[in-house]
C-alpha cells in the first residue's frame, strides 16, 4: 500500500501517476481456517475463499471469522459449473458446485449469497455460446 501511495519502500518505488494513487483494491486468497483471515480483514480490501476443495460448512465458517475480524467483501471463488448434471441440495458438508440443472444452480447461488458472499467466481468447461448464457442467466 506504501508502494501505491508513493512512497520508497526497502529502495523500490513504483511512482505512480496522480490518477493510479493509491492503487488497486487488494484481495487475499486462503483457506478458511488460514492465518491469513484476519490479515485480509484489517490490512487488505477483501478476502477470496476457494469453494474447490471447501464444503459449505467451512465457507461459513471462514466467513464468520472475516466478518469478525471485521472484514469487507468476500469472494467464493472456483465454483465448477455443468449445468446439465444431476444434482440435488447441498447439506453442509458438500462441496460447492454448480453441477446441477440450472434452477437448484441458481438457488446454490442464492445460498452462498444468504451465507453473506458477495461474490462467486464459476469455472465452466463448456464454453458454447448456449451454456454460456445459461450460466450468465444464474444472475438474476
Amino acid at each position: 500500500r506504501r508502494l501505491w501511495q508513493g512512497e520508497t519502500v526497502d529502495g523500490v518505488s513504483l511512482t505512480p501517476w496522480p490518477a493510479a494513487r493509491g492503487g488497486p483494491p487488494i484481495l487475499i486468497g486462503s483457506w478458511a481456517g488460514s492465518r491469513w483471515i484476519p490479515i485480509a480483514a484489517k490490512q487488505y480490501d477483501g478476502w477470496i475463499a476457494s469453494a474447490h476443495f471447501t464444503d459449505l460448512r467451512a465457507l461459513k465458517e471462514g466467513l464468520a471469522r472475516y466478518r469478525g475480524e471485521g472484514g469487507g467483501r468476500a469472494i467464493a471463488t472456483n465454483i465448477p459449473v455443468d449445468l446439465t448434471a444431476d444434482g440435488t441440495t447441498l447439506s453442509d458438508d458438500d462441496h460447492l458446485d454448480l453441477r446441477c440443472p440450472p434452477e437448484e444452480a441458481a438457488a446454490r447461488l442464492a445460498k452462498l449469497a444468504e451465507i453473506g458472499f458477495d461474490d462467486a467466481v464459476v469455472t465452466v468447461s463448456s464454453i458454447t455460446e448456449e451454456h454460456l448464457r445459461a450460466v450468465r442467466a444464474l444472475h438474476p
